[in-house]
């Protein structure tokens, strides 16, 4: 109640609202009439002229002005804006760029997924193609695909796809290589191409017969289109991988793969079956079809496995393998 009694005279010698306005209204009136004649140089005058003393104001109003300025509540400022000159807090900016890194590491993962995704449909593709120009080649040959890794020629024409590159059945190699499929041991793709270490192995059982039920092959007999009993049931390419083995003249194979793949899981390595999309391995079957085989438990040693590309063991699972 005190502070109220003290205030009351206070309130009671502030101008009257009306009066006040109206002040201001005359004052805003003749600046915008000094503006318009400073504009014109012969209606300028001298600022003595133009502006009395005190912006035309009562040395009351003055005053009054002057004390409500001083009974203003202490720390009260305008809030800063952009256009004003303010800027952002640290905190903010803090806020700002930790919920950046936190999208960033949400977003990152899934375009690195989207990417690979992307390199398998090109592969997926690559083995697409391959199967087509395999099968115009068997068309015109008696029925017969080309070996898929002839011995008995020199060494630049012992992979199956010199068949085709010679006999202008494909007109690029890229389709050979795998985006994924890297070459760990720094070979370029012309000397890939010369050892047969491209990223598709064919079936070797296509080429030799072989054992059921045991890792040996038998008499070197080609099978044909017309003594595969199940095309679809059938692998003709696979992505490959070539282990640790090495060429004929003690070189490394290239990591790209190898240009024949075994029916069963060799003991370095050398020319299998490998799922390099994440733990799934691309299959061109022998009726031009092509899939992704997921390696059980996404381990690769397990590609092999029953419940994958089966090896030659009937009693154990489906063949794939044989013709």
């Amino acid at each position: 109640m005190s502070k109220q009694i003290k205030l009351k005279p206070v309130v009671d010698q502030l101008p009257n609202i009306e009066a006040v306005l109206e002040r201001v209204s005359k004052v805003g009136s003749r600046r915008k009439s000094e503006g318009a004649a400073s504009s014109a140089p012969w209606l300028r005058t001298t600022t003595t002229e133009r502006r009395p003393p005190g912006n035309g104001l009562s040395k009351e109003f003055q005053n009054r002005f002057l004390f409500l300025q001083a009974i203003k509540p202490a720390g009260v400022k305008p809030r800063p804006t952009l256009r004003g000159g303010g800027g952002f807090t640290l905190i903010e900016l803090l806020l700002v760029v930790s919920i950046i890194s936190i999208l960033a590491a949400l977003l990152l993962p899934a375009l690195s997924r989207v990417k690979e995704s992307g390199k398998t449909l090109v592969c997926l593709n690559n083995l697409k193609q391959i199967g087509i120009m395999l099968t115009i080649y068997a068309n015109e040959n008696q029925g017969f695909f080309p070996v898929g890794y002839d011995v008995s020629l020199p060494q630049a024409d012992r992979p199956w796809y010199s068949k085709l590159v010679n006999g202008n059945y494909m007109q690029k190699t890229d389709v050979l290589f795998c985006p994924i499929a890297k070459s760990a041991t720094g070979e370029t793709q012309a000397d890939a191409l010369y050892w047969g270490a491209i990223s598709y192995g064919k079936n070797r059982g296509l080429d030799i017969d072989y054992i059921l039920g045991s890792p040996t092959y038998g008499v070197a007999v080609p099978a044909t289109l017309a003594t595969i009993r199940s095309p679809a049931q059938t692998i003709l390419m696979v992505d490959s991988w070539a282990g640790n083995g090495l060429n004929a003249d003690g070189t490394p194979f290239s990591w790209y793969g190898f240009c024949w793949v075994n029916p069963w899981a060799s003991g370095n390595g050398t020319g299998v079956a490998w799922p390099r999309h994440r733990g799934i391995c691309n299959v061109l079957w022998v009726d031009g079809h092509v899939t992704g085989v997921r390696a059980p438990n996404n381990n690769p040693a397990s590609i092999y496995n029953v419940n994958a590309l089966s090896e030659i063991n009937p009693s154990v699972g489906p063949d794939y393998w044989n013709r």
